[in-house]
């Protein structure tokens, strides 16, 4: 099925042709989400339950380094007006970290730097289905000091969010009610060592309102050596792990200056846990902490691989609920580091390696340097998607093993995107029935704009396959809206249902016939 544009149902009404833009079935052609003069940059993205997206942005069209944020359709239409909302207009002349999550409701919170009125502060905003800001003003500030920085955040299942930020020596929390409301002591928990400095790294919802969050204790100063750390917070604030007392989830050797690992949660009250270090075998590492806050593998987690001669680089994570287990995807290179290439691995229930020690190689070493690889779970397996070539004009390739680490698309590696730009910032998220939902930052037609990519369970490129195509709403429900929408479609010669490249008799026929099936 091919149906372009999924419309208000207002403007539907009117059958007027409307040209729109759509998830790209063409790695040539892949779908921008903002392009303003000037760039965007540092895109995030996250998938609602019925396929449709949220991606939110830094862009410095107007001067400083505004943060917007849009909401496509499962088609991949635009919801909002193009090129996004508004949530922050600053006078930053640089970029750091920011958070983004989205709720149950399809809401989308951001948290981001302020500096509308002196100082760097942390501000946040609640957006609804339709952009509208739901908090007033339009910055709900969580910051009592002025010197705040890379904040995230994570909405909350009990409808509250939680915030955190570094500042000096110290990391803050804080958490917000439905209302914008800050619900713990006001400048927010204050987490400080005795000795060195914290920085926030990762928040994660958890159960009963609680969060997980994973940060980076600097030894010394900011050349020390850097450890992880991690505890849960009930939704009073309380630190429910270990007595009180954090959670060392590395403290071998070192990660790298500059780098700030992510966490999942396990769903099931624990969280996994993906790194890489500078020292001891240069590996990368995957931990799992029971909900009980003990360590699942051995302290220092589990290496994903132990082969000499490589340095593991910026691993990408992804959990099988079901089967506790953890899929890994790296860079690595030489110990000259001239050579590159990428090699992934599953980390069993029990902590063991299943593809072995050296792992799987996914790209020999070569003189070419992938960069800003990202997996996504695949129901039994993995996929795995990287830049071609690190700040070269290349494409984009993507991969998915099977649970022994067996290539199942056709051909093995795909194109993602064939168009020769430079890129950056790749993000991917997992949407429904298997999809993965990829943006990134992309100088293709200027400095750079925000483009993205839906990544279908079978490899194909385009809308996610729910495997009901009537549903052309895709809000699991086959309806008049979806009649609505397919004759707007087809009126404007967009309505190629049985894919022969032709909007006919026949696409109105093989739609009423599925229709009335149900799906």
């Amino acid at each position: 099925m091919t149906i372009r544009c999924v419309f208000p149902l207002m403007l539907a009404a009117t059958l007027t042709p409307v040209a729109c833009a759509q998830w790209s079935p063409d790695p040539a052609t892949n779908l921008t989400v903002a392009d303003r003069a000037g760039e965007q940059v540092q895109p995030k993205i996250r998938v609602h339950a019925d396929g449709s997206s949220s991606v939110v942005w830094l862009d410095n069209a107007a001067g400083g380094y505004d943060t917007y944020v849009s909401r496509l359709s499962p088609t991949g239409a635009d919801q909002w007006a193009h090129n996004g909302v508004l949530v922050i207009n600053t006078g930053y002349s640089s970029t750091q970290d920011y958070g983004f999550d989205i709720d149950a409701a399809g809401r989308s919170v951001v948290a981001f730097r302020d500096d509308t009125s002196g100082g760097s502060h942390i501000g946040v905003q609640l957006l609804d289905a339709d952009g509208v800001p739901v908090w007033s003003p339009a910055t709900t500030r969580v910051t009592t000091a002025s010197t705040a920085n890379a904040p995230q955040v994570a909405a909350t299942n009990d409808g509250s969010f939680v915030v955190g930020w570094s500042g000096g020596s110290a990391f803050r929390l804080q958490r917000l009610g439905a209302t914008g409301v800050a619900q713990w002591t006001p400048g927010g928990i204050n987490l400080q060592p005795a000795t060195g400095s914290y920085a926030v790294s990762s928040i994660v919802a958890s159960d009963a309102g609680a969060v997980i969050v994973l940060w980076i204790r600097y030894v010394g100063n900011f050349l020390s050596n850097k450890h992880l750390y991690a505890q849960k917070f009930d939704a009073s604030g309380a630190a429910l792990w270990n007595g009180g007392n954090p959670v060392i989830v590395f403290d071998a050797n070192s990660i790298q200056n500059g780098y700030f690992p992510t966490l999942a949660s396990d769903g099931a009250g624990g969280a996994v846990f993906g790194w890489y270090e500078t020292g001891g075998i240069r590996s990368a590492y995957v931990q799992r902490v029971g909900a009980n806050g003990v360590e699942v593998f051995g302290h220092n987690g589990v290496a994903a691989a132990t082969n000499t001669g490589r340095l593991r680089l910026q691993p990408s994570f992804a959990f099988d609920g079901a089967a506790g287990e953890v899929y890994m995807f790296w860079p690595e290179t030489n110990v000259g580091q001239n050579q590159w290439g990428i090699r992934a691995q599953r980390i069993t229930a029990a902590g063991t390696r299943a593809w072995g020690d050296s792992a799987r190689e996914v790209l020999p070493l070569s003189g070419v340097q992938p960069s800003f690889v990202r997996c996504t779970p695949a129901g039994g397996g993995v996929n795995g998607f990287w830049f071609v070539s690190s700040g070269q004009a290349a494409g984009i390739k993507g991969i998915q093993l099977d649970s022994a680490g067996t290539p199942v698309w056709p051909g093995g590696i795909i194109d993602v995107c064939t168009v020769a730009s430079v890129k950056g910032r790749l993000d991917a998220a997992t949407g429904p029935s298997g999809c993965s939902y990829l943006a990134w930052h992309d100088n293709r037609a200027d400095s750079n704009n925000i483009v993205a990519q839906v990544v279908n369970a079978d490899g194909s490129l385009g809308p996610c396959d729910t495997g009901c195509p009537s549903d052309i709403d895709r809000d699991d429900d086959v309806d008049s809206d979806d009649i609505v929408l397919f004759f707007t479609g087809w009126d404007a010669g967009d309505g190629d249902f049985d894919g022969d490249d032709d909007s006919d008799s026949d696409d109105v026929v093989g739609f009423f016939l599925a229709w009335d099936q149900g799906c």
